[in-house]
């Protein structure tokens, strides 16, 4: 998957230094690169600072860019890139589902069911955190940022079926922890995890 005839023109105008090609490319993407973060990382309130880095990531590689890859999905890999290595240099492993909350408060709902969503909210934020790193980059980018298997099979460089094996597998684990979640009130044990063993996808 290349680059679209609209994409090639923003990616040469950046490369001409092209302010409104910039803005064009940062208006485009930058509230896909902001929900993946918030997927993949806890502190939101560093997001802002995060994406600005990724777009400024994006400039300092155009020459290494070989146009092989749509411009989304090589912010993709430039914000997983990113977010891996705040994962690995904050030594967190509790990440947090935070664009849900933007979902739920976007909808016209009853002050009831705002509850049961914020609950709901909560609860996702504690399963998801209870999935290994592959399982929850697969599911952030699916399920949060939108991305196509194609994509993001591109954007984690691993083969399709991959990401449908591990899509598969995340969406069964949470269901499975959400329904024990709301069967049982006590706190989701931390050492329920989907861990990626030997020969796993």
């Amino acid at each position: 998957m290349g680059l679209t005839p609209e994409e090639r023109i923003l990616f040469d105008g950046c490369r001409r230094g092209d302010e409104a090609a910039w803005l064009a490319l940062y208006r485009a993407y930058s509230a896909d690169v902001g929900t993946f973060l918030n997927g993949m990382l806890r502190h939101t309130n560093d997001v802002d600072d995060l994406v600005q880095r990724v777009f400024l990531e994006f400039l300092s590689s155009l020459d290494r860019f070989r146009g092989d890859a749509s411009l989304r999905t090589w912010l993709f890999r430039i914000a997983r890139n990113l977010a891996l290595h705040e994962f690995r240099s904050r030594s967190r492993r509790d990440h947090y589902v935070q664009a849900y909350a933007e979902t739920v408060g976007s909808q016209s709902v009853s002050p009831e069911n705002q509850v049961d969503a914020r609950q709901q909210l909560h609860q996702i934020q504690q399963l998801l955190s209870t999935l290994d790193l592959p399982f929850r980059e697969v599911w952030t980018l699916r399920e949060l940022a939108g991305c196509t298997v194609a994509e993001t099979a591109e954007v984690l460089e691993i083969p399709e079926p991959t990401v449908r094996t591990r899509h598969f597998r995340a969406r069964k684990r949470m269901f499975e922890l959400l329904n024990a979640a709301q069967s049982n009130p006590d706190p989701i044990p931390t050492g329920l995890k989907l861990v990626q063993g030997k020969g796993s996808n």
